[in-house]
């Protein structure tokens, strides 16, 4: 790809884009046209080449849950719970 051609053109640029521009290009010291040619190289991934990486893949884990935590054991837990809890309320309530 060649960089040395320069085109010549108007945008019209929403006045926050424009000042964070300007704020990029104070705090780096350069030109108001080298930071917006940066951004957009940027933006259409020009800079640097795509990797192509593998997809995420999730790898399943079977397991079993310990005979205590069956169904009808964690409802009980569950119906424990919910009466402290409810004691609690009582207790705080009445002092």
């Amino acid at each position: 790809m060649c960089h040395d051609a320069y085109v010549r053109t108007t945008l019209t640029l929403e006045n926050e884009i424009d000042e964070r521009i300007r704020e990029i290009s104070y705090r780096e010291n350069k030109p108001y046209k080298a930071v917006v040619n940066e951004l957009l190289r940027r933006g259409l991934g020009v800079m640097s080449p795509t990797i192509a990486k593998e997809p995420f893949r999730v790898k399943p884990f079977s397991f079993a849950l310990p005979e205590k935590w069956e169904d009808e054991n964690l409802r009980h837990l569950s119906y424990e719970m919910e009466d402290q809890e409810i004691l609690a309320k009582q207790i705080t309530e009445g002092e």
